[in-house]
């Protein structure tokens, strides 16, 4: 009976297994169409994702990326596929643009930014796949951009992933500089190039010139200590391999054919002379980090080996709790400098003038040169404000008459100012006139009293001798009269 039963199981696993091998045998092999991204798992467990490129009857062709900057083609035979995910065109390129990766937008962009974005990636990419989901999610990125290019043209700045007001972006235009420093740095140090540690110190450089007293050089100190460590070991390395390659160099010149050698050596003086030019040239220029050149037998790697260790030391014996202490009082005279808060600047300068480090003498020079300036421009704007108050309407001002005498007293007199100055130019005018209607003429000179009165002396005159003959003829007929009665 149990042999029976063994026998019943055996069969129902022999026939369960002949099953399988027919629905395996049976199934159709999976189709593509080129163009579409697929990622396809094969039964050893392997993993390929990339473009279709044909599609047979057996097999299909695919581009992926072998590394994350080389593409490379495989042909893939069906039946060693065990699962195959595909994704649509505009998924594909979707992903490729990195579109989902354009939100968060980065910090201190401009409008041009965002205009560009909508423009050349995003309004084409709707034309190329119009009624996709991703279509969909472009449209989104889109209404994003154009808030924020919004912002951007009513002054408005986004740093460190908060949007700065206009006036506050005004006021702190120092820090922000600074920061798109920093931001130049960190971006340097992330290129996958062999002279991106020297040109991310390059940038920390103008920072710490440029921009010592802003908090964000601080900031830069321990990134660029870790720029320094890397450097170091690259240059190191430089040093050790040089010879080598040099060498291998020469001797891959000796190895060509005879009527070739010429033309290679001269190619390699040309470029061995031109790196030389290139630092003597920054040598003159007193440049700190010069260019560098794995081929270099001229002692620049140890110069930039020695400018690292002499860096390195600097930086790490900055005290940076006290000179975070004394980046705040020197951004306050900035902040007070850029509102022309007078007192406020005056006070704050005040505080940066008693600091013991030497190195913002230059500095707070400059900030009390540029606060004079302020305080001039102060007693100018008061000398117009009160010519101009001066000028005001006469019935406002008779309003509020005897509550100021000292500015009614500068009105009288700038109104004297004003209408001496008027009738003087009146009288200018007029003289300038008559020279130009008879420009030959004598000018006359005002009459005195004396010679007025001789103009009417003859008419005095002739009045009195009537006055004498009246009374002549009078006194005559008086007497003949006596002498009648």
């Amino acid at each position: 009976m149990k042999q029976l039963q063994t026998l019943r199981i055996i069969l129902a696993i022999l026939v369960f297994a002949g099953a399988s091998r027919l629905a395996v045998a049976q199934s159709p092999a999976p189709g593509f169409t080129p163009g579409e991204t697929a990622v396809i798992t094969l039964k050893s467990g392997d993993k390929f994702e990339g473009k279709v490129l044909r599609d047979a009857p057996d097999s299909v062709e695919i581009e992926y990326r072998l590394t994350p900057k080389i593409l490379d083609k495989k042909i893939i035979l069906k039946s060693d596929i065990a699962s195959v995910t595909k994704r649509r065109p505009s998924e594909t390129e979707f992903a490729e643009r990195g579109l989902a990766k354009l939100l968060p937008t980065p910090d201190l962009k401009d409008a041009s930014y965002y205009e560009s974005a909508i423009q050349d990636q995003l309004r084409t990419f709707i034309a190329k796949h119009p009624g996709t989901p991703e279509a969909a999610e472009v449209e989104k990125i889109i209404s994003a951009f154009v808030e924020e290019k919004s912002k951007i043209l009513s002054g408005q700045l986004k740093m460190e992933g908060e949007w700065l007001p206009a006036a506050t972006v005004k006021r702190d235009a120092y820090n922000i500089e600074a920061y798109r420093q920093l931001l130049n740095m960190r971006a340097k140090a992330a290129e996958n190039t062999d002279t991106r540690y020297l040109e991310a110190l390059r940038a920390f450089e103008k920072l710490k010139m440029d921009y010592r007293v802003s908090p964000f050089f601080l900031k830069a100190v321990p990134e660029a200590l870790d720029y320094l460590k890397k450097l170091d070991i690259q240059i190191t390395e430089m040093i050790k391999e040089a010879p080598i390659l040099i060498k291998r160099r020469d001797d891959g010149v000796k190895q060509l054919p005879p009527n070739e050698q010429p033309m290679a050596r001269k190619a390699v003086e040309a470029e061995k002379h031109a790196y030389e030019d290139i630092v003597r040239k920054q040598i003159a220029e007193k440049v700190k980090w010069r260019d560098i050149n794995k081929l270099d037998d001229k002692g620049n790697l140890q110069y930039i080996q020695a400018t690292i260790a002499k860096e390195r030391a600097e930086l790490s014996a900055l005290d940076i709790p006290a000179l975070q202490a004394d980046s705040e009082i020197l951004v306050s005279v900035i902040h007070a400098l850029a509102d022309k808060n007078i007192a406020d600047a005056g006070a704050a300068l005040d505080k940066a003038a008693k600091l013991p480090n030497q190195s913002y003498r230059l500095l707070i020079q400059s900030f009390t040169k540029e606060l004079g300036a302020l305080r001039e421009q102060a007693k100018k704007d008061m000398k117009d404000t009160s010519r101009a108050a001066s000028g005001a309407d006469g019935g406002k001002a008779g309003d509020s008459a005897g509550s100021n005498p000292v500015a009614e007293a500068m009105k009288k007199l700038q109104e004297e100012k004003k209408k001496k100055a008027a009738e003087m130019a009146a009288e200018a005018k007029a003289k300038a006139a008559a020279a130009e209607a008879a420009p030959a003429a004598v000018v006359e000179t005002p009459a005195t009293l004396m010679e007025k009165l001789n103009e009417y002396l003859p008419l005095i005159g002739g009045g009195l001798v009537v006055v004498i003959a009246l009374a002549w003829l009078m006194g005559k007929r008086k007497k003949a009269k006596a002498d009648e009665e």
